[in-house]
């Protein structure tokens, strides 16, 4: 296996365990605040493939949901290795604790600002035009920050943990 597509399933992998993070702070949020189901990706999905026709079914509606979510969601695992690259330095490994705990935090703060500004410009200016994240309040935007932030810990956490095994096994 190449180097690159290992890496490339790595990430993937990491994003998907990071969306399991997130489905629990979701259903957490929506235990908290009473919050319904969000099915703002499907109705996107749905409009971009003209397929409103799966939304009668309200079982296969939330299945699709989920399906979507955690594809969107896993994608964004492909950042975590071009965070490192540019990041991290080689010699990390070499280096104390305190300055590799100094990296992680500034890898888990990028991504997450990464992740953060592209979900809201997808959910904003691709996939729901008609209601623009300034306009949705400081409570849902928080939230949404909130649940990107435990996402972003999660992913970077699985693709360091898959990493190290991998080179444990390796080496």
């Amino acid at each position: 296996m190449t180097g690159l597509f290992f890496v490339l399933i790595l990430s993937l992998i990491a994003g998907f365990l990071g969306s399991l993070v997130l489905r629990i702070a979701v259903i957490v949020e929506k235990k908290v605040t009473g919050s319904t189901e969000n099915y703002d990706l499907l109705l996107a999905y749905c409009r971009i493939m003209k397929a409103e026709h799966i939304l009668l079914d309200d079982a296969k509606k939330n299945r699709l949901n989920l399906v979507i979510n955690f594809a969107y969601n896993s994608i964004f695992g492909i950042f975590i290795p071009l965070v490192v690259s540019l990041l991290v330095p080689a010699t990390i490994i070499s280096s104390s604790a305190g300055v590799a705990f100094i990296y992680l935090v500034l890898l888990m703060v990028v991504y997450f600002i990464i992740v953060h500004i592209i979900n809201l410009a997808l959910l904003s200016f691709v996939l729901n035009k008609e209601n623009p994240f300034w306009k949705w309040g400081i409570k849902v935007n928080m939230i949404e920050a909130l649940k990107r932030f435990i996402f972003s810990i999660a992913s970077v956490f699985a693709y360091l943990c898959l990493s190290m095994a991998y080179l444990f096994v390796v080496l």
